[in-house]
């Protein structure tokens, strides 16, 4: 689980946390912190659930991947371009991002 232990740790330094806070928030001592972030234990599901409503991406700890949405954080529009999106061939997604970057980076030169 090192990977694991690293991300933990960066993610912590990334909401500015120090170690005692983060492990108020998980519910559990500094030590035990500690081991988690040099990945000699293993955080229970309660810590995650804790430090997941602080903003801790949880599934990017344990995945190594982002998730920059939540579902539930969509409104419809947004929603029905996506379902369309992962619809379409691969070609046509392809394309639908390609018009997309276009867009944003126009705007952002505006």
């Amino acid at each position: 689980m090192r990977f694991f232990s690293e991300r933990l740790k960066q993610e912590r330094v990334k909401l500015g946390l120090a170690a005692s806070k983060m492990a108020a928030i998980g519910g559990v001592s500094i030590n035990t912190q500690f081991r988690y972030e040099n990945g000699e234990r293993t955080p229970r599901i309660q810590y995650l659930m804790a430090v997941a409503v602080r903003g801790v991406d949880v599934f990017y700890l344990l995945t190594g991947r982002r998730v920059l949405l939540c579902a539930d954080s969509l409104d419809s529009h947004e929603a029905d371009v996506l379902m369309a999106y992962r619809t379409m061939p691969e070609e046509d997604q392809a394309a639908l991002h390609r018009i997309a970057t276009a867009c944003a980076t126009q705007m952002g030169s505006d």
